[in-house]
């Protein structure tokens, strides 16, 4: 009789745990039009911790590195206590199934196909034939210099060695190869 009382109580916990669960609804959709899913939250959080984790310690390398290089050592330190301070946040967000942070905008400049699109219609309504083409200027900024930077030294001088040497390796044409056509009379 004892047993039968305890496999009865073990179903009715069991029954009420079921019902007691929920679904988590989506809390947006993809790019394509696809909902969420909650489910792989507790996998996606931990993943962007890890992500943060790596790149706070890659920045307090190179901020170290580019300070002076043993203070690298203290600055990585600093950058990777910092990111496993967020990958544990990170991992207990994705186990209550917390609604995954907002993606941003992948594109925050205009690209090159944009500036061209907007100086071919700029010139088809006829306002690139009367000089008016502050719009497109304003929209691309200031010209930029280009950087003219010249190799001095042994650099130098051994590229000119090697140049020459190499681009005469590539025109030697071996017996039997190349145009043959030129044999035939």
């Amino acid at each position: 009789m004892s047993k039968i009382k305890i496999i009865s109580a073990a179903l009715l916990l069991a029954l009420t745990f079921c019902l007691s669960g929920y679904a988590v609804p989506p809390a947006y959709e993809g790019q394509f039009g696809n909902p969420e899913e909650p489910a792989l939250r507790v996998v996606k959080w931990p993943w962007l911790g890890f992500r943060k984790l790596v790149s706070k310690t890659h920045d307090g390398l190179h901020r170290g590195i580019h300070k002076h290089p043993p203070a690298s050592i203290c600055k990585g330190t600093k950058g990777a206590i910092c990111g496993t301070g967020v990958f544990i946040d990170h991992t207990a967000r994705g186990m209550v199934y917390a609604p995954l942070p907002p993606k941003g905008p992948l594109k925050k400049k205009r690209s090159y196909e944009d500036f061209a699109a907007l100086f071919i219609e700029m010139t088809l309504n006829g306002e690139a034939q009367t000089g008016d083409l502050s719009a497109a200027q304003q929209l691309a900024g200031p010209p930029k210099p280009l950087e003219v930077r010249e190799i001095k030294g042994d650099v130098r001088r051994a590229q000119r060695r090697y140049v020459p040497h190499l681009m005469k390796f590539k025109d030697r044409v071996r017996p039997g190869e190349g145009n043959l056509l030129r044999l035939a009379k």
